[in-house]
């Protein structure tokens, strides 16, 4: 799922993943085969200062939700890696820069790794640590 004004109209993204590719801390290439999501993806990063730099990075947690909707608020909760770019929210983080907006994604699919280990396999965690 992916947020913003065109997340809810786009539901779920089966077939038409957004790869971004991240290179210190920053998007350096969007790739996606629907056009129009690729667009607004990168014309989000255009818009202002800092918006292609990942602000967020987390694993969903509730181990209940076990399908995604298409819905980020929904969609970021579940097991999987979860990146926003832009807006850090400082006063909660702490960080010491921020972006105007920010644009959220969730991987309902994703498998992730911790140190090397299998932590989260299709949407279900495989160790806790």
């Amino acid at each position: 799922a992916v947020g913003g004004g065109l997340g809810a109209r786009a539901g779920l993204l089966d077939g038409r993943a957004i790869r971004l590719s991240i290179e210190a801390g920053r998007v350096r290439r969007v790739e996606c085969k629907d056009l129009a999501l690729k667009r607004y993806v990168e014309s989000f990063m255009a818009e202002a200062k800092d918006r292609d730099r990942v602000a967020l990075l987390s694993l969903g947690a509730n181990l209940g939700v076990r399908e995604p909707l298409g819905e980020i608020v929904h969609d970021e909760n579940m097991p999987g890696l979860h990146l926003a770019l832009g807006d850090t929210v400082p006063s909660r983080t702490g960080a010491t820069w921020t972006a105007y907006g920010q644009l959220a994604f969730a991987s309902g699919g994703a498998d992730v790794d911790l140190d090397g280990m299998p932590l989260i396999r299709r949407a279900r965690y495989v160790r806790f640590v």
